[in-house]
Order: structure tokens, then C-alpha cells, then sequence
């Protein structure tokens, strides 16, 4: 009898305990729409503090249950849509309700859905495949300029020149001649400009870098083959008042960025200024060559933003950049500049840009775009005895109109008049002076027969002064069955005239060799290039897998071969079908942790003709790949970033100690914490104290030859170096 009461009093206490609990639990239930009462399907709806969440369903509608009593706030976000919190109260044993009406992102025409990787995102929305690197990775980039945020990145080959250190973009297996570069929108960057002009376009008031890759927006132009990086300013109301970075590196090179921001009136202004230097000669294997070149690089920039009426607004900004760079024997001075008895290059860079624009919201379903730049880029070098002075000009308007004809029908027209002058004083078989005047004009419709489909298609057409007439055709078509599905079909024309910077080869050996046996044609190309994503979206986490196959099929195209003997460089023309084809697979997952990670990889195929027979593209990896691993800590206060990446065979030239490079990797390292507006950080790149094997140089009993070996230079000269820095935001 005493065992049944006690297994009753048991019985009982469990079930009180059980109806206890149950009381105790309360549910948050709801709908996620859009600002015109569309149901958001797949997005994602999270407890924040706990690991409780939902994805909404087809009618937008979403339950989390089991919740104990208090307050929450929730967070509810999507793809292509700004993230929304509210604040929910649970009580015992009741639901709560929430309807979030989220606003789509207004970045330009297109949406931008956060992906997993630390920083980067994808335009899941847009018909043509475009990455982004936020303003928050670019921040955490081990210098401001630009090729150092796309270094290590999917894809992206960033070439360094066989001394001096720059580089240009490379993108789909082919020379970062044939990417144009933005800068908000418009193509100030080409031919000289790019080679020494990419480490000068500051990350400081960047708001993205967006990268398109592959030729299916006509909005880019003839001359975006492998594809488009556009530079996004950010926008002078969302910089801090006041901004100051301090940094210095292991092998004695500071930096120092100030920023200022303040309003005049209606007008909002901001000044900022970045200096950059590497004080030392760095010659760590005391071969009497530099490891990396000696720079002092000073920008300033000027933005103001005025407000005209309720509709209309104008924008100025005004940039100017002075920089020299050293490199060579250690003990060249300035007054060796020409000599032949000590090797060294004396590289001297100014550039000068103004830019203002209008816009001015006609109506409802109407935007006019107004722009105009001028851009003088000036250098002035010696490459051992050879002395090159260049000056490239280029002076552009454009006006663009975007109308929405109706919900599912937009129009885009682009006007537009672009002046480029060029000179040098290079003595050459061919001309390398330039003067070109072409107007041109754009049209681009995208339609939406509805919610899955998007068909964007338009043409270029441009007056060369030369060619005459061309039209570059493109299109895409974007298929989105579901939220968490993207496929993508884009394809296109290319046109682009040839100059002597078609390859940065021609700087990377100097000037020495130069031999061009016949007029160049300039390049045509069609291409096409297949993609599919797919987006999973978990209570506690969000992941992104991307496969993006291309092709680019030369017309024609000139060839720019290092040649048998160091130092020289051939220029040819190639009308038996030069291409380029490659796969590129990309991997990121986001916990609500903070934890973060990504990786890569990416298989090129690129090949050329010459004498009739089939070379593989010298200087370009076969495979590259890369991974990243980041941790933010809730509040953001605390950030750790690891990244690598794999380089893998690249072929070289005939007549040289080995076929092809090595297979080598790099990895970096950062760290930083922040205090209220002081963040600290410190970070090391090339972290393993990787260097090349090969000897780049050709030497003689007197020291170094003027005729080095350039494509000998497949990997870094300098091994690890260790940097920190302190930043301050008001």
C-alpha cells in the first residue's frame, strides 16, 4: 500500500510538473511579406540569443514554439530584402503574433543577398552573376587599396609586375587588360591608367566592390570581356565625422588615413587624405635585389553632395595621387636613372580626376543620370636605360535614363561621348600614340514575365573613329524556381582595340624588348558562361553553393608571348580561335555564432595559336584555390580572419629552367578588437614565409643584367611580414 501511494504522489507530481511546463511555454507566430503584401518564401526568421528560428513558408507564415516567458527580439531577413527586427513578448501558454514587411535593398536595379562568407555577397537577384565584397571586408583588408581586396578571392588573378609590384585584374583565365574597371560606374581606369593606377584607388570610403564576370550586361561595354569591377563610392551621409587609421608594418611601412566629414549649409562635404610608404630597401636573401619595391604613395580627395531641390541632387568629387616607386639593385640612386652600370627602375606617377553628376527623379517610374569625368594619368619612368614617359587622357559624359514601363518591363538607355588620347615615346615598329572619339549609345530592356523569370537583354553600339561602327549584343536569362535556387544563362560580344598595354607584359620587362611583326586588328569575341546557386537556410545558419561554368571565343586576338630570350616579348595576332573556358565552384556557410567559413575553386583552359601550332596561355595557373575562416563575436568587438590560397602549375615561356612554376600557397592572419570607437588590429601576410624557389635575375660577374627574366617571376619575393594598426571613428 505504501508502494502505490508513493508511485501515485510520483504519478501525480509529473503530471502537475508537466502541465507546470507546458504552461511555461509560449509561441511566436507570424508572416514575413513584401512591401506589396508578397509572401517571402524561404526567409529566414531567428530568435536572436537563442537557437530557436523558422524559414517561412509558401504563404510567407512562420511558428516558433516552445519559448519561456520574457521578452525577444526577432530578426526576420531574405535575399535581396533589408533585415527586420521586432520585439515580441511571450506569455504563459499564449501566441504571439508578428507580420514583418520587408524593404527590397535599393542597390541600383538589383538586389544583394548576404551570403556566408566573411563579408562577400551575391547578387542573387540580378540576371548576370555579380559578386560583392562589402565595405566591412574592406575593412579588414591588409591595406586600402584596391588589388588587395581582391586578392586571394574565387576566380581573381591579381599579376604582380617582375619588380615594381603592380598588378592588374585578371578574371575567367584571362589578362587583366581585358576587365574594365569602374569607378562608380564609369570607365576612368584603361590601358596605362590600370597599371599603376589600381593600387591608388583607395578602400577608405568604398561602400562595395562589385565583380562581374563574363560578358552579359551590354550596360559594361564592348570592351568588359572577361568581365567588370566597379568601385562603389560610399555615399558622404553615411561617413563618420571623423576617421583616423595609423599603420606599420614589419618591413617599415607606414600608413596613415584622415577622414573628415561635416556639413555646410544644406551641403554635406568630406576630405580625406592616405599615405602610404615602404621607408626601406628590403633585401632579406642579400642578393643585392630588392624583395619589393621602395614606394611613398599621397592621395587626397574632396566629395561634396548638394541637394538642388526635393528631386534633384548633385554630387562632386575631386581626386588627385602622386606616387614613385624603386626597385632594382640596392644600391641604385636617383642619379643612376638611364645608367647601365647599376640596374634599377624609377617608376613616377600623378593622376588627376574630377567627377560631378546629377540625378534627378523625373517621376515615379522615371530616373535621369548625368555624368562627367575627366581623368589625366601622368608617367614618367626609367627602366634601366630604357626611359619611358606616357600620358593618358580620358574625358567621358554620359546621361542614362532607367523608366519602368510597367511592373514587369524596365528600360535602361545610356548615352554617351568618350574622348581618349594617349602618347608616349617609345620607339616601336607600330604607332603606340592613340586618339580616339567615340560616341555610343545603350539599350537594355529587363522583363519579368513573373516572379521566376528575368530576361535582361540590350546592345551597345559605338563609333570608333578608326573601326567605324560597332554593336556588341549581350544577354541573360535568370531562372529562380525558388528562393534558395538561381540559375543563370549569359552571353555576349566583346570588342576592344589594341595598344601597347593590351598585357601588362610590356611593363613587366621593361620596355627592353618590344618586337610587333604586323598591324594589330582589334579583338572580337563571343562568349557564354552558365551558373546555378543554391542557398540553404537553417534556424541557426545560412550557406551558399555556387558553380559557374564560361567559354570566350576569340575572333581575334593578339597574342603577347614572353619570348625565348629573357626580356623580349612578342606581338602577334591569333585568327585561328584563341579561347578560354574554366570552371569556378565556390562554398560559404554563416553560423549564428559568428563563425564563418568559405572556400573555393577554380580550373582554367586557356589556349592560343602561333605558326600554326596550339600554346597553352603562358603565366596563368591551371587551378587556384582558396579558403577563409572568420569569427565575429557578438557586438562585432572582436574579429579573427584566417584565408589561404593555392596557386597551381602556371606554364612558362620556352628556353627556361623549368615548364612550368611550382604549385605554392599563401595565408594571412588578423586579429581585431574593438573598444567603443578605437578598434586595435594587427595581422600577418604570407604567414608560412613562402618565397619562390627560381632565381629571376640574370647575372653577370658585375651584379645584375638589364635583361632579367620577367616571366620567371611566377610567385612572392617577399616572405612574411607582420603589420598592426589603430583606427578611430567618430
Amino acid at each position: 500500500m505504501r508502494k502505490k501511494i508513493i508511485y501515485l504522489g510520483f504519478a501525480v507530481a509529473v503530471l502537475f510538473g508537466a502541465a507546470s511546463s507546458d504552461a511555461l511555454a509560449g509561441t511566436i507566430r507570424g508572416n514575413v511579406l513584401g512591401q506589396d503584401n508578397t509572401p517571402l518564401l524561404g526567409a529566414s526568421v531567428l530568435v536572436l540569443g537563442t537557437a530557436k528560428g523558422d524559414v517561412a513558408n509558401e504563404e510567407g507564415e512562420f511558428v516558433i514554439s516552445d519559448l519561456s516567458p520574457g521578452e525577444y527580439t526577432i530578426r526576420a531577413s531574405t535575399v535581396g530584402y533589408e533585415p527586420m527586427e521586432l520585439n515580441a513578448v511571450v506569455e504563459d501558454n499564449a501566441d504571439t503574433f508578428l507580420e514583418f514587411r520587408l524593404k527590397q535593398t535599393p542597390i541600383e536595379l538589383e538586389e544583394v543577398t548576404v551570403s556566408a562568407e566573411s563579408g562577400s555577397e551575391f547578387k542573387q537577384d540580378a540576371p548576370v552573376r555579380t559578386e560583392v565584397i562589402t565595405g566591412e571586408e574592406l575593412e579588414r583588408t591588409a591595406g586600402k587599396g584596391l588589388l588587395a581586396s581582391l586578392e586571394g578571392k574565387t576566380g581573381i588573378k591579381t599579376r604582380p609586375c617582375a619588380l615594381c609590384g603592380s598588378a592588374n585584374v585578371g578574371l575567367q583565365g584571362l589578362d587583366g587588360a581585358y576587365t574594365q574597371v569602374l569607378i562608380d560606374g564609369m570607365p576612368v581606369l584603361s590601358g596605362l591608367g590600370t597599371l599603376y593606377g589600381l593600387d591608388g584607388v583607395s578602400t577608405t570610403n568604398v561602400s562595395r566592390v562589385e565583380i562581374t564576370k563574363g560578358s552579359g550586361d551590354a550596360l559594361y561595354g564592348e570592351e568588359a570581356i572577361a568581365g567588370a569591377v566597379n568601385v562603389v563610392s560610399r555615399a558622404i551621409s553615411e561617413t563618420p565625422t571623423l576617421r583616423l587609421e595609423a599603420s606599420m608594418g614589419s618591413t617599415n611601412q607606414p600608413g596613415l588615413s584622415l577622414g573628415y566629414s561635416t556639413d555646410l549649409g544644406p551641403v554635406r562635404i568630406n576630405l580625406s587624405t592616405d599615405y602610404e610608404s615602404q621607408l626601406d630597401r628590403v633585401d632579406r636573401d642579400n642578393d643585392g635585389v630588392t624583395d619589393t619595391p621602395e614606394y611613398d604613395r599621397f592621395q587626397v580627395s574632396g566629395q561634396a553632395e548638394i541637394p538642388l531641390s526635393s528631386k534633384v541632387h548633385a554630387t562632386m568629387n575631386l581626386q588627385a595621387l602622386r606616387e614613385t616607386r624603386i626597385a632594382g639593385e640596392t644600391v641604385w640612386r636617383e642619379s643612376d636613372k638611364g645608367s647601365a652600370e647599376v640596374y634599377g627602375r624609377f617608376i613616377e606617377t600623378e593622376r588627376y580626376q574630377g567627377q560631378v553628376g546629377i540625378d534627378y527623379q523625373w517621376s515615379g517610374e522615371t530616373e535621369l543620370q548625368f555624368r562627367s569625368v575627366v581623368s589625366d594619368h601622368l608617367q614618367n619612368s626609367y627602366y634601366g636605360t630604357t626611359h619611358f614617359e606616357g600620358r593618358q587622357t580620358i574625358s567621358l559624359f554620359k546621361a542614362d535614363l532607367n523608366h519602368e514601363l510597367s511592373s514587369n518591363h524596365q528600360l535602361r538607355a545610356e548615352l554617351r561621348l568618350r574622348s581618349e588620347v594617349y602618347t608616349d615615346n617609345l620607339a616601336t615598329e607600330v604607332e603606340t600614340d592613340y586618339r580616339y572619339l567615340f560616341p555610343g549609345l545603350t539599350l537594355q530592356h529587363r522583363w519579368q514575365p513573373d516572379y521566376m523569370w528575368t530576361i535582361l537583354y540590350g546592345s551597345r553600339l559605338t563609333h570608333y573613329n578608326i573601326f567605324g561602327w560597332v554593336a556588341t549584343p549581350r544577354a541573360s536569362i535568370h531562372w529562380r524556381p525558388t528562393s534558395d535556387w538561381a540559375f543563370r544563362l549569359s552571353g555576349g560580344g566583346g570588342f576592344k582595340p589594341v595598344n601597347i598595354f593590351s598585357s601588362g607584359k610590356a611593363v613587366h620587362t621593361g620596355f627592353q624588348d618590344i618586337r610587333v611583326s604586323q598591324d594589330l586588328d582589334p579583338e572580337r569575341t563571343v562568349a557564354a558562361s552558365f551558373a546555378v546557386n543554391r542557398r540553404f537556410v537553417w534556424p541557426t545558419a545560412v550557406a551558399l553553393l555556387d558553380l559557374n561554368l564560361y567559354y570566350t571565343h576569340f575572333l581575334d586576338k593578339v597574342v603577347v608571348e614572353y619570348g625565348e630570350t629573357p626580356g623580349s616579348l612578342v606581338y602577334s595576332l591569333d585568327d585561328e580561335g584563341a579561347f578560354s573556358r574554366g570552371i569556378e565552384l565556390k562554398g560559404m556557410v554563416s553560423l549564428s555564432n559568428g563563425l564563418k567559413a568559405s572556400a573555393g575553386w577554380s580550373w582554367v583552359d586557356a589556349f592560343y595559336h602561333r605558326d600554326g601550332l596550339r600554346k597553352r596561355a603562358q603565366m596563368q595557373s591551371r587551378y587556384s584555390g582558396d579558403v577563409g575562416v572568420g569569427w565575429v563575436r557578438s557586438g562585432g568587438n572582436f574579429i579573427v580572419d584566417i584565408n589561404g590560397s593555392i596557386y597551381g602549375p602556371q606554364p612558362l615561356p620556352e628556353g627556361r629552367p623549368r615548364t612550368e612554376s611550382p604549385t605554392y600557397s599563401l595565408w594571412n592572419l588578423r586579429l581585431q578588437k574593438g573598444v567603443g570607437p578605437v578598434k586595435v588590429f594587427a595581422g600577418c601576410k604570407n604567414l608560412f614565409d613562402y618565397v619562390q624557389p627560381d632565381d629571376p635575375f640574370v647575372r653577370t660577374e658585375s651584379g645584375l643584367s638589364e635583361s632579367f627574366d620577367s616571366a620567371m617571376i611566377y610567385g612572392p619575393l617577399l616572405g612574411r611580414v607582420f603589420y598592426g594598426g589603430v583606427n578611430f571613428t567618430l
